[in-house]
């Protein structure tokens, strides 16, 4: 699997931000989850799917906390024999960890889970359906909101190689 970044996916996914911010309602599968102990960690609080087009899947992951955006760094794994996106925020608190499955050609599976490595750490990881991809992972300024977007290469290059 190729890791690249996709400058355009951020830029898109910025613009679809700016326009649907105020409408984001956590899932109800994840609703009811704690608020932060120590102040500046960050609950998570909900996920949705902002687009999934089959080419492209835009997920917003929020989160509340007592101010500025959360740390994060994220990694591709191979886990169980499946491509993983891996993504550790800190400090996060999660009140249970959770397994979706999603309806999307791009991510099968997502993890929530409390980080066994690090204290105050959550693990979230998107399982990668399509071999080729790109990835972009950015945090929405002021807030403790982390936006995903996911890009299909193997379709788009199909796409374009048709006479």
């Amino acid at each position: 699997m190729r890791k690249t970044k996709s400058v355009k996916a951020m830029r898109d996914g910025a613009v679809i931000l700016s326009l649907i911010l105020s409408l984001i309602i956590p899932l109800t599968a994840l609703a009811g989850e704690k608020k932060a102990d120590t102040g500046q960690a960050v609950s998570i609080t909900g996920m949705q799917f902002l687009t999934d087009t089959g080419d492209e899947a835009l997920l917003m992951i929020t989160g509340s906390s007592g101010g500025g955006s959360p740390k994060f760094r994220e990694e591709l794994v191979r886990l169980e024999g499946k491509d993983w996106l891996r993504i550790r925020m800190n400090p996060a608190i999660l009140s249970e960890e959770k397994r979706i499955r999603l309806d999307s050609l791009i991510i099968g599976e997502v993890r929530l889970e409390h980080d066994p490595e690090e204290k105050e750490a959550v693990l979230i990881s998107l399982e990668l359906l399509p071999v080729m991809l790109s990835y972009s992972v950015s945090s929405v300024k002021n807030s403790s909101n982390l936006m995903v977007s996911v890009t299909n290469l193997d379709r788009k290059t199909a796409q374009t190689e048709k006479p």
